[in-house]
């Protein structure tokens, strides 16, 4: 008899970042975009059971393993305090995840890959240089290059993050775009909308290539 589950499992992670290389970076006034290698330190705590195609979170159980750490390639971009100067302190980490939410879901697009082939992680004070951040890397030992093209096509994935959020029809966030609301916060949609916006503007991301600093 064939049995099909109706869920998928995933891990929620404690997850730390350290640089160990800038290899490229494009800079503006108040924002910094950064690829290079990264250590990504990973304890997995519980397990979620998450329905197919809606993405709710239907179960959770406590799980045991070892911390793992992974040496690979990522790309970061770092907001300056006018940036996120409009957001409560206490909300912030939740817009951050918000659109790393969202960046997950549609950096795959661009880069041919699958979900799980990337990873992301939130610092709401970057150890590296104090700022909010958002990582992007890849989920292979030593890289494969995703990072490095998703650096390249950063105008292009975050145009689109933020059109998706846009045209999300829930009004206080879902699974589809920056996530539920009990998992990152309550008026997080609409900061997330403002914040990208903002971000896209800084760097003129309408117009690749401009304001680039060597």
């Amino acid at each position: 008899m064939c049995i099909r589950d109706s869920y998928y499992t995933d891990a929620n992670l404690a997850v730390g970042v350290r640089i160990m290389t800038v290899d490229d970076s494009s800079q503006w006034d108040r924002l910094t975009v950064n690829f290079g290698e990264l250590i990504v330190t990973a304890l997995a705590t519980i397990y979620k059971k998450i329905k197919l195609y809606t993405n709710e979170n239907i179960g959770s159980g406590e799980i045991s393993i070892p911390e793992m750490n992974l040496h690979t390639q990522g790309m970061w971009f770092s907001l300056s305090g006018d940036l996120t100067a409009g957001i409560d302190p206490h909300a912030l980490g939740g817009v951050l995840s918000g659109i790393a939410n969202v960046l997950l879901n549609v950096a795959p697009l661009f880069l041919m890959s699958d979900k799980q082939d990337l990873g992301v992680v939130v610092e709401v004070r970057s150890v590296y240089d104090g700022k909010p951040s958002i990582y992007l890397y890849d989920s292979y030992p030593g890289g494969v290059g995703l990072a490095e093209k998703a650096f390249r096509m950063l105008p292009e994935i975050l145009r689109a993050c933020l059109d998706l959020i846009s045209s999300c029809p829930c009004t206080r966030g879902c699974p589809g775009c920056v996530g539920p609301e009990q998992q990152v916060g309550e008026g997080v949609k609409p900061l997330a909308i403002k914040l990208l916006e903002a971000i896209i503007q800084e760097a003129h991301l309408d117009q690749p290539g401009n304001n680039r600093e060597a």
